[in-house]
């Protein structure tokens, strides 16, 4: 499964994945020295998967 799109989406895929039984998930940024999109995980998606 792909983890795409808006923050939102995100939180939705990873909540499924926890439902099916995930208890650890690996992200990959694309694009490791833009500071802004991991950012934007840490603030928008990281606060509901805890």
């Amino acid at each position: 499964m792909n983890i795409a799109g808006s923050p939102a989406a995100a939180v939705e895929k990873l909540l499924r994945l926890r439902e099916l039984g995930a208890d650890r998930v690996y992200l990959q940024l694309v694009d490791l020295r833009d500071l802004e999109h991991l950012e934007l995980i840490a603030a928008e998606v990281l606060p509901h998967l805890r």
